[in-house]
């Protein structure tokens, strides 16, 4: 069911998530304004971009940079300013720091980048998927997320004291999640695609999910799929927290597939469980996030104004799998090959060639 509505460790992440929404010299993230707004000043540690930013009336945030320099033939080599520019277009620093170098850079030297930012709220209770407006999502994770880490810790001294591992309850019924899709323009018909996502508030239910992209009219290219995740590891030890930050690039399947006039590349991992310990190592899994890109080329590269829908996807398992899954596309959606399906959660981009 999709619906719209007008409405410690996570607290770290969340209040930056919040302060860098509310930081953007635009206009407030709930406001629907459905019509592209006139180029505005977006300025990111000393830099200074012009970025035209609408919220359509799903509450999902589009955001379209075209690159002054690559009309002059300019390269941009400075990271510092490649980084400021893809905050400028909404990416937090802890999602970039899954990104290499080389993407960052190639993203600052392409003609035109447009982002598509989209965030949800999943109640699995009442089998819901609600698009919210982006503070809206970040301040009720917020308080979710905080409420869920002191019940873990009362609940870990609880296993350690008596043994009894509790029920996942209420607080595990809603969570939040961001999906953010990328299309970078880099000419001669040639686009990366790339799609970040984040749990905001883990969901109950974990085994295999996907992130990935595809688009239609174009053929992905060869060798050029990467994608890393991470997550905040949180160790209760006799009511005390230890934290740290786990980081891989390791996928249980990952590749290119091309199907139904869309190709995309996507990649397939095992969600990080939290778990509790009578020897009271107790241990907590937040803020997972991953990020995956490929690149492709127009199919009819001599052709111009062709326009073509490209979707960021995230596809989540809700029963257990005996097997370790593959991923395929169907009907534009790319993510894990399992029956029943996944659920998907999507982020839109609808590009126009050459840009």
């Amino acid at each position: 069911i999709i619906m719209k509505k007008d409405v410690c460790i996570p607290t770290l992440f969340l209040a930056l998530c919040l302060c860098m929404v509310m930081a953007v010299p635009t206009f407030a993230a709930d406001e629907v304004t459905n019509e592209p707004l006139e180029n505005t000043t977006v300025e990111v540690n000393g830099y200074s971009f012009e970025i035209q930013e609408k919220v359509d009336e799903d509450f999902t945030i589009v955001r379209t940079y075209v690159n002054p320099d690559a009309q002059l033939m300019m390269v941009n080599d400075d990271l510092d300013k490649a980084k400021a520019l893809l905050i400028a277009l909404g990416m937090d620093e802890e999602s970039l720091a899954l990104w290499t170098d080389e993407t960052i850079l190639t993203v600052a030297n392409s003609e035109k980048v447009t982002i598509s930012d989209s965030y949800y709220e999943i109640n699995d209770n009442k089998n819901t998927v609600t698009q919210i407006p982006a503070d809206i999502a970040i301040r009720e994770a917020e308080i979710l997320a905080n409420e869920q880490m002191d019940s873990f810790i009362r609940d870990s001294i609880n296993v350690q004291e008596n043994g009894i591992e509790p029920l996942k309850g209420t607080l595990y019924e809603t969570s939040f999640i961001r999906v953010y899709h990328l299309v970078s323009y880099m000419g001669n018909a040639k686009y990366l695609f790339s799609t970040d996502f984040l749990w905001l508030t883990m969901p109950a239910f974990r085994d295999f999910d996907s992130l990935g992209s595809c688009a239609q009219l174009t053929t992905a290219t060869p060798n050029t799929n990467i994608g890393s995740w991470s997550y905040d590891m949180t160790t209760v030890i006799d009511g005390q927290t230890e934290n740290k930050r786990v980081n891989s690039t390791k996928f249980v399947d990952s590749g290119l597939e091309n199907n139904g006039g869309w190709a995309g590349a996507a990649g397939v991992f095992r969600l990080p469980s939290s778990t509790y310990s009578n020897d009271g190592n107790s241990i907590k899994c937040d803020n997972f996030r991953a990020h995956y890109e490929y690149q492709g080329k127009m199919n009819s590269a001599g052709m111009s104004n062709q326009n073509f829908n490209s979707k960021g996807t995230y596809s989540h398992t809700t029963v257990r799998i005996g097997f370790t899954p593959s991923f395929s596309i169907e009907g534009g959606n790319i993510g894990v090959d399992v029956t029943p399906a996944p659920k998907y959660y999507t982020a839109w981009v609808e590009e126009n060639y050459p840009g």
